[in-house]
């Protein structure tokens, strides 16, 4: 879809209203993604995720295909989550482990240890991390961009995304084992 899509783009940039429109649907949850993941709050996301379409609407010029499309929305969309949290001086919420117990287990209601979803466990405590190792996880893993990808983003270093990831994992190990005990040799 590569070619595809910088076509699509190229309509978007004269004017096209359809084309933006296939831009959006095609983003749009990948945006509300990041949004939610560093706000926590569904009402805030879709806050975000509006006003950055809106944001690429107006900028749309001024992308130069040096990165790709994606990594160019990822950026705009980083850093509309970072001006929301400032402005509002918002502060994000830390999900308590209360109620966790209900989303891993099955309908069945079985054993805890026995229905762990090692992915959702991982979601859960990324999401206990700051905002900004919690991004740079996510970005790395979750979304699988590249430490350059990230940096550009994030508007740091290589060598600081490279120092801030390795932060993020051991606070995430340290999560991890908080929520899992005795149980994480079960993973291991």
């Amino acid at each position: 879809m590569l070619a595809d899509e910088q076509h699509i783009i190229k309509l978007a940039r004269s004017g096209d209203q359809v084309a933006f429109g296939k831009l959006v649907s095609e983003y749009k949850d990948y945006v509300f993604s990041l949004a939610f993941k560093m706000l926590k709050h569904r009402q805030d996301a879709e806050e975000v995720s509006q006003h950055v379409f809106v944001k690429v609407f107006k900028s749309l010029e001024s992308y130069n295909h040096d990165s790709k499309f994606s990594t160019w929305l990822y950026t705009i969309t980083y850093r509309s989550g970072i001006d929301f949290i400032r402005t509002k001086k918002k502060k994000v919420s830390i999900e308590g482990t209360e109620g966790l117990e209900n989303r891993l287990e099955d309908s069945s209601g079985g054993n805890l240890t026995e229905k762990k979803d090692l992915k959702s466990i991982l979601k859960l405590c990324i999401d206990k991390l700051e905002t900004t190792e919690s991004s740079i996880i996510s970005m790395f893993y979750l979304q699988e961009l590249s430490v350059k990808e990230i940096a550009e983003v994030t508007e740091l270093s290589v060598s600081n995304v490279k120092v801030k990831l390795f932060r993020g994992r051991k606070t995430l190990s340290h999560e991890i084992r908080l929520y899992l005990g005795d149980e994480i040799s079960l993973f291991l």
